[in-house]
């Protein structure tokens, strides 16, 4: 695993990024980069501790710091994570084997829950991946944990324009709009699931200003971000889990779509009024 870097982007995860690390020293990459956004816990101190390279920014947005982790890249792959993803023995290998075969330009894992207690939001989470993510295949877009060609994201690289989520589906759109190709691979890697309804519907509002953002930078998608809230999740999403028996998960699908519908609805009203930049917008 010599020819690959892994990277976190971090703000206030104290609680997580020990255990992130030290899942992904096990699979021994060529380096680990650390790119935080002046957090005010010790997240640096833990980081510093088990000696990783720690790049701090300022509190610019997540796709600012995803590109500035890029630009320090200098293997052949990359690997961008999440602090609450755990890596899976031999899943970077395989992701880049499957990556290379198909001759996609990244690859997103599959993703398994690493929650081990019983909880409603945390087995929704999971149901989704299981009915409509962990599927291999070719597919439009991408998010983390992900697998890139190094040469191809930095030539592309992520748009700080985005100061929250969507940024990965920017510059998926970009990568495509490029010719290039993008896949899910069979390898999992585990995420730690959000276990509450108070963090289920912050991590929605969360989702829906970055759709605002989406939309704002490219209005020609608008019809597609419409669909993906009103009709992919309440109605596909919920048919695909009721075909698996995953009756339990019809109001957590219902929820998922129309909560970042109206969280994109009333952010995209403020960014066409007062501007798109939002520095709150990456907080959680």
């Amino acid at each position: 695993m010599k020819n690959i870097t892994v990277t976190v982007c971090t703000l206030n995860e104290e609680k997580n990024i020990k255990e992130c690390i030290e899942s992904i020293l096990q699979e021994d990459p060529s380096e680990i980069i650390v790119v935080d956004a002046s957090s005010e816990d010790k997240t640096q101190e833990i980081v510093k501790k088990l000696g990783v390279n720690l790049i701090v920014v300022d509190r610019n947005g997540l796709a600012f710091q995803r590109k500035v982790a890029i630009e320090n890249v200098k293997t052949e792959y990359v690997c961008i994570l999440d602090a609450d993803h755990r890596i899976k023995k031999n899943s970077l290998r395989t992701l880049i084997d499957e990556m290379n075969l198909r001759k996609y330009a990244g690859i997103e894992a599959s993703i398994e829950k690493h929650n081990l207690e019983k909880n409603y939001w945390s087995d929704c989470f999971d149901i989704n991946f299981i009915t409509s993510h962990n599927i291999p295949r070719e597919t439009n877009i991408i998010g983390t944990p992900c697998v890139y060609k190094t040469r191809i994201v930095k030539k592309i690289n992520f748009d700080p324009f985005f100061t929250g989520p969507s940024d990965d589906t920017d510059l998926c759109y970009r990568l495509t709009k490029s010719g290039n190709r993008l896949g899910v691979g069979s390898a999992f890697i585990y995420h730690k699931n959000r276990v509450s309804f108070k963090e289920f519907f912050k991590k929605m509002v969360w989702y829906g200003k970055g759709d605002a953002q989406f939309i704002f930078r490219h209005p020609e998608r608008i019809h597609l971000m419409l669909f993906h809230q009103i009709i992919n999740y309440p109605i596909i999403k919920n048919f695909k889990a009721l075909k698996k028996g995953y009756i339990k998960s019809v109001p957590f699908f219902l929820m998922y779509g129309l909560i970042r519908f109206f969280s994109m609805f009333l952010h995209l009203i403020k960014f066409i009024l007062f501007g798109s930049k939002d520095k709150n917008i990456y907080k959680t």
